[in-house]
């Protein structure tokens, strides 16, 4: 049965899992419909700097933090030639808490946001 109240999101991907948690910490009433039986492990992308500051207090970032790596830098590659360019993020430090790339799997944000 369906409370009559309740928001339906479809789809447990990482759009639909960052927004059913939102709405639920406004203490609103979610169900969540996935053709899935459980979270897929995909790469992903990884969490980004704004998606840090957005978790901070939750206790989200901490759970990726923990289950990730910290990078200072991003690196691009061109394969064909071999050239690269790399960036600190540290110039970052004045836009946010959190001046580094987290490699963290995309699924790990996903089931910590499903839970």
């Amino acid at each position: 049965n369906l409370e009559q109240d309740a928001i339906l999101i479809v789809s447990a991907g990482l759009v639909g899992l960052t927004l059913a948690w939102r709405l639920a910490r406004a203490g609103l009433l979610i169900k969540i419909f996935e053709v899935e039986s459980e979270i897929a492990d995909q790469f992903g992308r990884p969490p980004f700097t704004t998606d840090l500051d957005y978790f901070d207090l939750s206790g989200i970032k901490a759970k990726l933090i923990k289950a990730g790596h910290i990078t200072l830098t991003w690196q691009i590659r061109m394969h064909v030639s071999g050239e690269k360019a790399e960036f600190d993020l540290g110039v970052l430090a004045e836009y946010t808490a959190h001046p580094y790339r987290l490699q963290c799997r995309q699924a790990i944000l996903s089931r910590v946001l499903a839970n």
